[in-house]
Order: C-alpha cells, then sequence, then structure tokens
C-alpha cells in the first residue's frame, strides 16, 4: 500500500530532481510519513527535518526549501504572522518567511480555507492540495503547479479509481487502499 502510493504519488505531482524538502510534518503520522518520507526514498531528493513545531519558521531559513508539505493550520499560521508584522505582504515576504527558495507548497490533511487560499495565489505562490485517508496509503487525489486549481483536490493519482456511489459516496479502489482492518 504505502510503496505504491508513494510511487503514484510523485508520479502524478513530478517534483523536480533538485528539490529541498523540509518535513514539518509528524512522521507518526501518514500523511507526513508517506508525502515526505516515503516519496523522498522514491526520489531521492532531499530532505530536511524540522527539529520541532516550534523552530519551523527558523528552520526554513536554515534549510531554505524549495517544497513544503503542511496542514491548513500551517499556511494560515504563516498568513496570521506575516500581518502581525508587516502592513503589507508581497510574493517576495511571503518567500522569504518560508526560507527564500520556495516554488512548491502542498496541503492535505483537511480542507484549505479559501481566503488562505488567495493569500498565497495572489503572491504568486499556490498551494496545491491533495485528498486522501489513512486507509487509502493515504493519497487519493492531488494537485500540483502542473494542474492546479483554486479549491479543488486535483485528480486522483495513477492507479487510483475515484466514482461516487448512488449515495453520493465517494468509492475508492487502488493499489494503495487497504484490505481491511486488522482482527475485523
Amino acid at each position: 500500500n504505502l510503496a505504491s502510493n508513494a510511487l503514484a504519488v510523485c508520479q502524478a505531482v513530478r517534483p523536480p530532481d533538485d528539490e529541498v524538502r523540509l518535513s514539518i510534518l509528524p512522521l507518526s503520522h501518514i500523511y507526513g510519513r508517506t508525502c515526505d518520507l516515503y516519496c523522498w526514498l522514491a526520489r531521492g531528493t532531499r530532505l530536511a527535518l524540522a527539529e520541532s513545531r516550534e523552530t519551523i519558521f527558523r528552520d526554513c531559513q536554515l534549510v531554505r526549501p524549495t517544497a513544503l508539505n503542511a496542514v491548513p493550520y500551517f499556511y494560515r499560521k504563516v498568513v496570521h504572522r506575516l500581518l502581525e508584522e508587516h502592513d503589507e505582504v508581497d510574493g517576495a515576504l511571503l518567500r522569504q518567511a518560508l526560507g527564500g527558495d520556495i516554488k512548491r507548497c502542498y496541503c492535505g490533511g483537511a480542507a484549505l480555507a479559501p481566503e488562505v487560499d488567495a493569500f498565497y495565489r495572489q503572491r504568486g505562490l499556490p498551494v496545491c492540495c491533495g485528498y486522501g485517508l489513512t486507509e487509502t496509503a493515504p493519497v487519493i487525489s492531488a494537485s500540483s503547479v502542473h494542474n492546479d486549481q483554486a479549491g479543488a483536490v486535483g485528480p486522483p493519482i495513477p492507479t487510483t479509481e475515484v466514482r461516487l456511489g448512488e449515495d453520493g459516496e465517494i468509492l475508492v479502489r487502488g493499489p494503495g487502499v487497504m484490505a481491511g482492518y486488522w482482527q475485523k
């Protein structure tokens, strides 16, 4: 499940070979583990681990990442911090807050608020969102800089099929979907 999902995410998102990713998500959760750790293993790019959640902004300055995976709370926190410290925030200031070399921001775990999405887009740094569940290893769909749209979570990743059931339930099939729950 995990290997197939990581490989499909890499194929869908197409990160560049010179990517430097700062991992700020806990590796005890499937989002950080698959989209940072396992994708890094699959691609062989550079990955740095943040020291702690309290040092993320400092770590961005030290590592100068070109990519970040985060949850909506983090992107909202960046917006609030910048607006508290500056009267106006342009794209250069936003990028500098994230280390100066940031080119790609990815988001999962919950919906990104439209006003946060707009803040980043207006400054030339869209946040590419995805959708998934722990039971799907976790990615079902992913946006990338190649197919990003505001308010969307991108197309299904390769090898994953998605359709709506008659009752509106999202139905997913593919090698990333777990077969069942242990002892059930």
